[in-house]
């Protein structure tokens, strides 16, 4: 084990989920104040902060030359694969077909779905 290992390990199980314990809490604080909660700038907030410490992480496997195999990373094939494949296509087509759905209803249809 590096010292790059150790640092990710803090990171990963002591201050990211300090971080976290201190935002819920300034949103909790914000919304008991009445002032409203921007969903969408959290979201982007969080996912700005995980991919950052991915890049991080991948920064320093390729710095200090280590497979990406480890990683997961690996080409697989068989039957796990396509049949994997298929399901996400399914999937993917159900989740079209129902967003498709919901932006061509009337204003009526969505009433009663509600109800």
């Amino acid at each position: 084990m590096q010292l790059v290992d150790l640092i990710f390990i803090v990171l990963l199980f002591a201050v990211q989920p300090i971080y976290g314990f201190f935002e819920n809490r300034r949103y909790t604080a914000q919304a008991r104040a009445g002032k409203p909660f921007d969903r969408v700038r959290f979201y982007r907030l969080t996912m700005a902060v995980e991919w950052a410490f991915f890049a991080a992480l991948a920064a320093a496997w390729w710095f200090y030359g280590r497979p990406v195999t480890d990683l997961g990373v690996v080409a697989v094939g068989g039957p796990a694969l396509w049949g994997g494949a298929t399901l996400l296509l399914l999937l993917t087509g159900l989740l079209l077909y129902s967003w498709r759905t919901v932006i061509t209803a009337s204003n009526a249809a969505k009433e009663k779905q509600i109800e």
